[in-house]
């Protein structure tokens, strides 16, 4: 019998926000026309934020971003939104997000 041990994403956003340089992480996520983008922040001790945006469709894919210090919170926010669903957007485009594009399979 297998079981499935996946986390639910905002978990594994964490995670990966927890190993970031960074204090009072902030944890977001938007509903996309693609799915659902997960994305943590936070600042560090020169007060730059750190993020990560990650998403589960299709492959799955997390990134970790890095901003210039005091740079506003909102700004932020929406750079690291927009970076992951421009990113979304580029695999809706080249079909990569279709169930069992990336079988191993085929």
């Amino acid at each position: 019998m297998e079981t499935s041990l996946k986390s639910d994403p905002l978990e594994i956003v964490e995670r990966v926000a927890r190993n970031l340089p960074i204090t009072g992480v902030e944890l977001h996520r938007a509903d996309t026309d693609h799915g659902t983008l997960y994305f943590a922040i936070g600042l560090d001790k020169n007060n730059a934020y750190h993020g990560v945006w990650a998403f589960t469709e299709g492959p799955g894919v997390c990134r970790p971003v890095e901003f210039k210090p005091n740079q506003s919170r909102a700004g932020v926010l929406n750079e690291l939104k927009e970076d992951g669903y421009q990113f979304l957007s580029a695999l809706a485009e080249k079909g990569m997000l279709d169930d069992g594009f990336f079988r191993q399979d085929k």
